[in-house]
């Protein structure tokens, strides 16, 4: 499955602020992109925080409901990729200069 896919429907499943996190760490460490990996990053901070002052750290959530500027980021983001037909490698490669070979 696409990453950007994956991190679009870990955000929206329902699952406790910990499951989220542990989740989403897994998805950073396999992301080529290193703009997603900062996005995650800084929403996984929020969510250590929102973990630290919960009352109800048992409760299922879902992110899109997290008062959080880096959701809404990184789901954008993750929407632009997905719109873009391009895999990762190949975003990742643009970006650093690698251009495809032109056909003849």
């Amino acid at each position: 499955m696409n990453i950007y896919k994956q991190i679009i429907e870990s955000m929206s499943s329902f699952m406790t602020i910990s499951q989220h996190i542990k989740k989403l760490s897994e998805i950073k460490q396999i992301a080529i992109d290193t703009n997603l990996a900062i996005g995650i990053n800084n929403l996984i901070v929020d969510l250590q925080y929102l973990h630290r002052i919960s009352k109800s750290k048992s409760t299922p959530v879902s992110i899109s409901q997290a008062p959080s500027n880096h959701y809404g980021k990184l789901q954008k983001y993750c929407i632009k990729q997905l719109k873009s037909t391009k895999p990762e490698w190949q975003i990742m490669a643009e970006k650093k200069g690698w251009n495809p070979p032109s056909s003849k």
